[in-house]
């Protein structure tokens, strides 16, 4: 046996081995340091004490600086180090010239600091004359005068007895200008007016660092509309304050300029949201940076706000009208310049694509009602606006200056342009949702107009009630998951988006039930336990594994392990048994192989079945009326379709009229309460048709389109 002192080296080797070999198959966060920015606050009426710091973080490469600028020393040469000859110019003076004495009820205020890169003020109230600022650095000349930009706030009575839309109040309190980047400077000169000296504060953001941890993480999924957006890792972000609020929709988009240099660098971005993402939360007290998005005049987008990319985070850019609205920013003063075409072209492109992702259609104009706060509505006002629109429209400011404005016509044709190919198809779901023994439809229509129901009838559709779908993006299902005979929507938000159940009370109206769906599926619906009510195979082509939710009640569901389906397949579920449980079809489009899955106590066998030739988009319903489920075969523009009609998993094929135009989908559904399900071919957009029985032994003989129309 060794001796003890072997043994503890030994296991002292062995526990530093396996943590070695831990940190290579775990890797861990590490810390790192990064480029951050900090706000110094100086009250004018008292410049010669020492200012308040408003931020936590203090700069760790550099001794913190007084509020007096050190003191220039220096010494006289001994006799060894004096030159031996006279300079060759005469000597620049030490101190710079005295300021000119101000204009008449006018107050100049100059001071020497420590070395910042963006520049504002906070007044009492709205300044009521020109407020402007100049900068030096390193004792060299002044820069030019720059204007300080102000969104003027005033307090306006609300609409009586109308809502008024609540937002987050994140503001200090005072009339903040927009910051100024300055790049480098130690010196500032701020020209005011003698009224608004009272209370005044500058606010001075400063170059810093800070210790942030980093950990791995796997990058988001693709959106193939999306552009190419900087992320906020890209330039140093800062953490929000608090969870960021996020709005029920997003109808608004709003221009901005940041009214600053329009001669910055490529690499000077970075640190220039840094500056303005620490202005707005240190001198403005906002939760975080006003805008979702920023543009350069390189044409590259960023985000902004955390969370605004793919969600209506409410911002703090549009006082009034920030719930329901997404705002971009271009960085640079349009009232003194124009923007780059890359700078127009990256604008549109963002709001293109963010306006599709929320339905927001910007083909029409929309109705935007006036929030807490609006200082140019008074708050509830419905204001009719375009989709896209100038921070001017909604507010009492320039921005985002004339030149920029003038571009706004130009951002939204092109967003218009866009659209039709970015925008969500419309839905049209089938089931029976009033509870009247025929089917219903119910429309979403993302961007076009309100979601509706749709009851059914032998001639035409009424409408029962109209809804507004909270959201965007989702592949609902349909069928009746709690067992009341009557038929609810599962609304699925692949990747992030929330996911809920509509239960239905069966006339008309809805239970909301949250639920919760990990990953990115197609799901297929029906009963396949036999008992009642419908469950959900998630389907995930691919290596991505499928599960079975077999339904409870009440929208809860117990999961259940089945076979993991490889192929990129397109499912069907029926009764093609009729044994009183739904089984599957799975077409392989082309020469990829079909199968089906017979289902048998709550999980499934599989089945063989014929070779289908072709690519379609089947739909299974009961059309002859003889209690099992057929499936009709339709192929977008290669005519012509056919109908399998089940008898005991054997089918016939039985020929059924061409289909004349192009459609999204056809779905199978009783609309006139007969026993036998007619098709209702869905164009969105386009004109849609419903195929009804001629007679009770002749399939689809009639085509009638759909009234009213559906999209």
């Amino acid at each position: 046996m060794p001796p003890p002192r072997l043994r503890l080296t030994a296991i002292q080797v062995v526990v530093a081995l396996l943590i070695g070999t831990l940190g290579v198959l775990v890797p861990r966060p590490h810390v790192v340091e990064q480029a951050a920015m900090a706000t110094e606050t100086r009250h004018l009426s008292a410049r010669q004490a020492v200012p308040t710091t408003t931020t936590a973080p203090a700069p760790t490469s550099t001794p913190p600086a007084t509020d007096e600028p050190a003191p220039t020393t220096t010494s006289t040469p001994t006799a060894s180090t004096a030159p031996t000859t006279p300079p060759s110019t005469d000597p620049v003076p030490t101190t710079a010239p005295p300021a000119p004495e101000p204009a008449p009820g006018r107050v100049t205020v100059t001071e020497d600091t420590r070395r910042f890169r963006l520049f504002g003020v906070t007044l009492d109230r709205a300044p009521s004359a020109p407020v402007r600022v100049r900068t030096a650095v390193d004792g060299g000349d002044w820069g030019p005068w720059q204007n300080l930009e102000f969104d003027i706030e005033r307090a306006l009575p609300a609409v009586p007895g109308a809502p008024v839309p609540r937002e987050p109040d994140e503001e200090k309190p005072g009339t903040h200008s927009e910051p100024v980047w300055v790049d480098e400077a130690d010196r500032y000169e701020l020209d005011l007016p003698a009224d608004a000296e009272a209370g005044a504060e500058v606010h001075l953001v400063y170059e810093t660092t800070k210790h942030i941890v980093v950990a791995n993480t796997e990058p988001a999924g693709a959106d193939p509309g999306r552009p190419s957006i900087q992320p906020r890792s890209a330039w140093g972000a800062r953490a929000p304050k608090e969870t960021p609020t996020i709005a029920s929709s997003l109808k608004l988009a709003i221009v901005h300029h940041t009214a600053g240099t329009n001669a910055y660098s490529a690499a000077d971005v970075p640190a220039l949201l840094r500056g303005i993402q620490a202005f707005h939360m240190d001198a403005n007290g906002w939760n975080d940076i006003a805008y979702n998005f920023a543009v350069d005049r390189f044409g590259r987008i960023w985000e902004a706000r955390a969370g605004g990319v793919t969600q209506a985070v409410v911002g703090a850019h549009s006082r009034g009208f920030n719930t329901g609205s997404t705002g971009v920013v271009v960085l640079g003063n349009f009232q003194t310049a124009s923007p780059t075409s890359a700078a127009v072209s990256a604008v549109a492109r963002v709001l293109s694509w963010k306006l599709a992702l929320h339905d927001a259609d910007p083909r029409a104009a929309v109705g935007f009602r006036a929030g807490e706060g609006s200082p140019r509505y008074p708050p509830g006002t419905v204001v009719r606006l375009n989709r896209i629109v100038g921070h001017r429209d909604v507010g009492l400011t320039a921005c985002p200056g004339v030149n920029l404005y003038a571009h706004l016509g130009t951002i939204r044709a092109r967003a218009k342009a866009a659209y039709p190919s970015m925008a969500a198809s419309g839905v049209a779901l089938v089931g029976n949702f009033a509870g009247s023994g025929a089917d219903d439809v119910f429309l979403r229509q993302p961007g076009v107009r309100g979601d509706q129901l749709l009851a059914g009838s032998t001639t035409s559709f009424r409408n029962v009630a109209a809804y507004s779908v909270q959201g965007t993006r989702y592949r609902p299902a349909v069928g009746d998951f709690d067992g009341n005979g009557v038929d609810d929507i599962f609304w699925y938000g692949p990747g992030s988006v929330p996911d809920s159940i509509w239960l239905s009370r069966g006339d008309g109206r809805f239970v909301h039930v949250a639920q919760s769906v990990q990953g990115t599926y197609a799901p297929v619906v029906g009963d396949v336990d036999g008992d009642g009510d419908d469950d959900i195979l998630w389907y995930a082509a691919g290596r991505a594994p499928d599960s079975l939710w077999l339904a409870q009640g009440g929208g809860r569901f117990g999961h259940r392990a089945t076979a993991n389906v490889l192929a990129a397949l397109r499912p069907v579920a029926g009764d093609f048994d009729g044994d009183g449980d739904d089984d599957i079809f799975w077409h392989g489009p082309g020469k990829v192989g079909d199968s089906l899955w017979v289902a048998s106590g709550g999980g499934f066998t599989h089945h063989a079945a014929r070779q289908v030739l072709g690519s379609y988009r089947p739909a299974a319903g009961d059309f002859d009326g003889d209690g099992d489920d057929d499936i009709m075969w339709y192929a977008p523009g290669s005519p012509p379709e056919s109908v399998w009609l089940a008898d005991r998993l054997s089918f016939q094929s039985a020929a059924v009229p061409s289909v004349r135009g192009l459609y999204a989908y056809v779905r199978a559904g009783d609309f006139d309460g007969d026993g036998r399900d007619e098709l209702l071919w869905y164009a969105s957009p386009g004109s849609d048709a419903i195929w009804w029985h001629a007679s009770p032994s002749r399939l689809f003989g009639r085509s009638l389109a759909t009234v009213p129309a559906l999209r």
